[in-house]
């Protein structure tokens, strides 16, 4: 039970974190790449810790 309750903020969570850090990526100066990387690790990392 818990984990439906939690599945839809968590998925919600996972979506803003990867839309901030993939406009980030976008919106930086030098558009490096690893800054795309990091928009899909950090929602993988945070599904797993969450």
């Amino acid at each position: 039970m818990a984990r439906a309750l939690t599945s839809v903020p968590g998925h919600g969570l996972d979506g803003l974190a990867m839309g901030a850090l993939l406009i980030a990526a976008r919106m930086h100066a030098q558009r490096k790449p690893g800054l795309i990387k990091y928009a899909l690790i950090v929602p993988i990392i945070l599904a797993r810790l969450l």
